[in-house]
């Protein structure tokens, strides 16, 4: 890896009912570093107890190394709590911990970013005992962490709220560590004069998924993320009159992102813009 970019390690914190927000996590943290490119100097990796292997011993105590080696935790809560680990109510609770203690060893290290889910819980996960006592153990937890913090906890209604914002959260935290200006803010549809808010609420849910083609068949295939799946363009910028002059100037030709190429563009300095392709 180049020397000049530095590599910040992202841990994923949640129990086994936020399996969805987990895997949207992972992707949105790659797509931030991934459209970071090389403007921002930054490369984010996401971790949590997928990355450990199996192992003797007690299993918290293999994932804790990778709490005390992240930059950023993330952690995520809705219905349960977890399961005991015999150090802490569950192993969701021991990673806070261990984040909480780095970070008063360290002064800086980790951030520590905390979302809980408003989501609806399904009554038949709440009739039975243990259901109620984890999902009480949340709320008694997401009160005190609430209280502690101030409110400095994000609440979101579903996953796409969440990835949104994640999202936000992620670039705020990467700009404040940049030489530069790492990302233009994200643009979505948006309400405005005319748009009834349900209407753009629901034509930026579409947009962002991808859609197939092509006769039916009987697989039934989630439609994924446009983010999860899109690769940036580059294009080669050339800086001369003409564009066929590249072929006798290679020296004015320069490989880069398509959005750096955009945003350095000045109309008073280089003229009309023409992209070929």
């Amino acid at each position: 890896m180049d020397p000049s970019i530095r590599k910040f390690r992202v841990f994923i914190a949640s129990p086994g009912d936020l399996a969805r927000e987990r895997e949207v996590a992972r992707e949105v943290v790659r797509s931030v570093s991934l459209r970071l490119g090389d403007r921002g100097g930054l490369v984010l990796e996401p971790i949590g107890w997928e990355d450990v292997p199996i192992d003797v011993g007690r299993p918290q105590a293999l994932i804790n190394p990778l709490v005390r080696e992240c930059d950023l935790f993330v952690g995520i809560l809705w219905s349960r709590f977890g399961t005991e680990t015999g150090v802490a109510e569950s192993g969701t609770a021991e990673e806070f911990v261990e984040a909480e203690r780095v970070r008063q060893e360290t002064g800086d290290r980790p951030t520590i970013k905390v979302f809980f889910s408003d989501a609806p819980v399904p009554m038949d996960r709440l009739r039975g005992g243990d259901g109620r006592m984890q999902f009480d153990k949340v709320q008694a937890f997401r009160d005190r962490y609430v209280a502690e913090r101030r409110g400095l906890a994000k609440t979101y209604k579903d996953v796409h709220e969440f990835r949104d914002l994640l999202r936000q959260e992620l670039e705020a935290w990467c700009a404040e560590r940049s030489p530069v200006p790492a990302l233009a803010p994200h643009i979505a549809p948006q309400a405005g004069p005319g748009i009834p808010s349900a209407y753009a609420t629901a034509l930026r849910r579409e947009i962002r998924l991808v859609s197939f083609i092509g006769p039916p068949t009987s697989d039934v295939v989630e439609r994924p993320e446009v983010e999860s799946v899109y690769v940036p363009v580059q294009v080669e910028a050339v800086r001369v009159g003409r564009p066929e002059a590249a072929r006798d100037r290679p020296e004015e030709v320069r490989r880069t992102s398509f959005r750096t190429a955009w945003e350095e563009w000045r109309p008073a300095e280089h003229g009309p813009l023409v992209i070929l392709g």
